[in-house]
């Protein structure tokens, strides 16, 4: 992990959700509504490791790939061009 002069980041461990929870990752967690979660974005590729039922949907701007008992988010974005990223679940 990277970080630039005088920035500091909150790094998310066990952080519970209703519909998932946040095992660890690189990036920020911005906010969280029903089926999104936004993150602030810290590195070149960022990622963020969930345990949750439901896949994340596709998206141009991160790959999913199945990581313990979840998933694993890793962005397509550079947090230098876009430290935002919003990771979206299908609604039923």
């Amino acid at each position: 992990m990277t970080l630039q002069a005088r920035d500091g980041v909150m790094l998310p461990l066990g952080v519970r959700f209703q519909e998932f929870t946040v095992v660890q990752g690189t990036a920020e967690i911005r906010g969280v509504g029903p089926g999104v979660l936004e993150l602030r974005l810290t590195q070149p590729e960022d990622w963020i490791e969930l345990e949750s039922a439901t896949e994340p949907a596709p998206s141009a701007d991160y790959r999913v790939e199945r990581a313990g008992r979840g998933f694993r988010v890793v962005s397509r974005k550079d947090a230098r061009v876009d430290d935002r990223l919003r990771v979206r679940w299908e609604r039923s």
